[in-house]
């Protein structure tokens, strides 16, 4: 008896154990489906790479079904998709049916504040929407279309163009031994490796490097301190005894790839592009003669899906391009003169953007096109603009204060072959400048005090020193992001109110002495631009306002067309149309009316005819 009680004891507990395991396992479960069902904040105190990116896009997709869908538009040449978010209150229309503002960044993949610049601008429109009356508007009148990462292989490893891989050190491999984070610190600074033929020194306070070179010859000799190699930081990551030989390359640049016009071209590029650009600069320049001959654009899977997204919508009635370096915007054309180029109307319609911009940012509307000595030949802007019929622009965000553009240098390094991974020791003014600003600004993650540390296979070194300079150029620290982008994100918003958007105003009823009804429609632009721009308009490249009635059976019309031609509007012109349609006897169902335009959108109302009263004498 006492054994079999023992038995129920052991069964009881047993059984007390498995029902405590199920119910903490139960609770676990539910516990890892709340967290995942919980959202991941969103901040911009770091640069999201193309997975972030993905992964920030379809979580906010699913936490806003009614007003963002995200969907690939095609691969990049490595295989990731490229997607597109399209921003809209779909309650109140279809996205085809609005007037688009097309948004792209990271076509340039250096430029890393470009794409963080779009993805805040989907963040802001869609936590805006329920606080802000205007950005609500937008969502329901506009729709967005936002590429964050058009060349998202290109900006996972910040370089510039599209990449090419490379055996640059002739092992067989390619790309394998670029810059690596070695501290751990999330950035990628430098190495100071002592050495007493060194061409590096200490400057000044310690915290700066300069050549030795640049000592006077006195100098030179009297100099008994420390030298330095100065390296990125990194490893030899293929055991050839180099550090950093062998990273990532490109060879085209996408904003150089998008087709320009051959006649155009030829009649202006001898004059004003002195420099020699052509469309095709960026051409791999290692292809054998025996090749055959390549397109002269969209060479690359890139700008091959770009390019097609744009032409499936044309209703795109603005587009801008985040870019990084200058804090300027720049405008059509990159290699042909504003005159006779560009009409008078749509030149003083850029510089209103121009203004508009200035006032959110503080800085310069326009700057002179690239100094006016190298041209951009096969820009993005210049395709949507001459091509498309739709006014584009390029915004560049950043700027280090006293460290300015320098677009011939940049040409000069280019043109020695210098690209990819081989960046550019920064000299010592430009490195004083870019220090003054961190201390002045207290910013924490831009420089890094020197701390010792032991590399595999350099031994005992020092890693500090600037965030990488040729990244701190064109993108500011990562603690930076928020507060330099919110103004450019703000002028974005501006410029979407700066399009056109067609309405019905109006639909008037009226009786006739017949059983006619007299249908009158008002129709306006309510927009900010012209449906159509004065060079869209002279290059055949824009659509009319047209306007039609919708007769369900046992309608039929006594005057006037089906469809009128409306011609382009101005902002704020209105048109009033006016049909005569006899309805049918008895009950009759709503008619529609209907006013669209490529790039303003399209509006649809529907009335109800009431039937006409009998009397004696009525003519049908």
């Amino acid at each position: 008896m006492r054994i079999r009680t023992g038995k129920v004891l052991r069964m009881r507990r047993l059984c007390s154990i498995l029902f405590l395991a199920a119910v903490l396992g139960f609770a676990l479960a539910a516990l890892a489906v709340a967290q995942d069902a919980a959202p991941e904040p969103l901040t911009f105190d770091r640069y999201h790479d193309s997975a972030e990116t993905a992964r920030v896009l379809q979580q906010l997709a699913r936490q806003h079904p009614g007003l963002l869908r995200v969907e690939p538009i095609g691969k990049s040449g490595r295989g990731r998709d490229i997607l597109l978010a399209t921003m809209t209150d779909l309650a109140a229309g279809k996205p085809e049916d609005k007037p688009g503002i097309f948004v792209d960044g990271n076509l340039h993949g250096n430029e890393r504040i470009g794409g963080e610049a779009a993805l805040f601008l989907v963040d802001r429109l869609l936590s805006g929407r329920d606080r802000d009356p205007r950005i609500a508007e937008l969502l329901r009148t506009r729709v967005f279309y936002v590429v964050p990462k058009v060349n998202p292989d290109a900006a996972d490893v910040w370089v510039r163009g599209i990449l090419e891989p490379d055996d640059d050190d002739g092992d067989g491999r390619l790309d394998e031994d670029g810059p690596e984070d070695v501290s751990g610190d999330g950035l990628i600074t430098s190495m100071r490796i002592p050495d007493p033929d060194g061409p590096f020194l200490p400057a000044e306070d310690g915290r700066l490097m300069r050549r030795f070179e640049t000592l006077s010859v006195k100098e030179r000799k009297r100099y008994r301190g420390l030298r330095y190699r100065v390296l990125l930081e990194g490893l030899d990551n293929d055991g050839d005894g180099a550090i950093n030989e062998d990273g990532p390359d490109w060879q085209i640049d996408p904003n150089r790839d998008f087709p320009a016009d051959l006649e155009m071209e030829r009649k202006y590029r001898k004059k004003f592009a002195r420099s020699g650009a052509t469309r095709t600069a960026g051409r791999p320049s290692r292809v054998p003669g025996s090749a055959p001959a390549e397109p002269e654009f969209l060479r690359t899977a890139e700008t091959r899906a770009l390019a097609a997204l744009l032409n499936r919508h044309n209703n795109i009635a603005l587009a801008l391009s985040f870019h990084s370096y200058g804090n300027v915007l720049f405008r059509p054309f990159g290699y042909m003169p504003d005159h006779p180029c560009i009409p008078r109307d749509d030149r003083e319609r850029f510089e209103e953007l121009g203004r508009s911009f200035t006032r959110r940012t503080g800085f310069h509307g326009f700057g002179p096109p690239y100094l006016g000595e190298r041209q951009v030949v096969g820009g993005l802007h210049d395709y949507l603009y001459w091509h498309l019929g739709c006014p584009a622009l390029s915004v560049e965000i950043w700027g280090i204060p006293g460290v300015g553009p320098d677009w011939a240098d940049r040409d000069r390094r280019q043109a020695e072959g210098r690209r990819g991974n081989r960046p550019r020791r920064e000299d010592l003014a430009a490195t004083r400048q870019m220090l003054e600003w961190i201390d002045r600004e207290r910013v924490t993650d831009a420089f890094v005090p020197w701390q010792p540390l032991r590399h595999p296979t350099l031994g005992e070194i020092e890693v500090g020193g600037l965030w990488d300079p040729a990244r701190l150029r064109y993108n500011p620290p990562p603690s930076r992001i928020a507060t330099v982008v919110e103004p450019f994100v703000r002028f974005t918003v501006d410029a979407a109110w700066m399009t056109p958007c067609v309405r019905i105003l109006a639909v008037d009823i009226r009786p006739t002495p017949t059983r006619a009804r007299s249908v009158e429609v008002e129709v306006a632009n309510t927009g900010g631009a012209p449906t159509a721009w004065t060079l869209a308009v002279q290059r055949k490249r824009a659509g009319t306002v047209r306007t039609r009635v919708v007769l369900p059976e046992g309608y039929r019309l006594s005057s006037g067309e089906i469809e009128r031609d409306l011609g382009h509007l101005k902002p704020g012109e209105s048109v009033r149309v006016r049909w005569s349609v006899v309805p049918p006897e008895g009950e009759a169902p709503p008619i529609a009316v209907e006013a669209s335009s490529p790039k303003g959108g399209t509006d649809r109302h529907s009335v109800r005819i009431e039937p006409p009263a009998d009397r004696p004498g009525a003519r049908a």
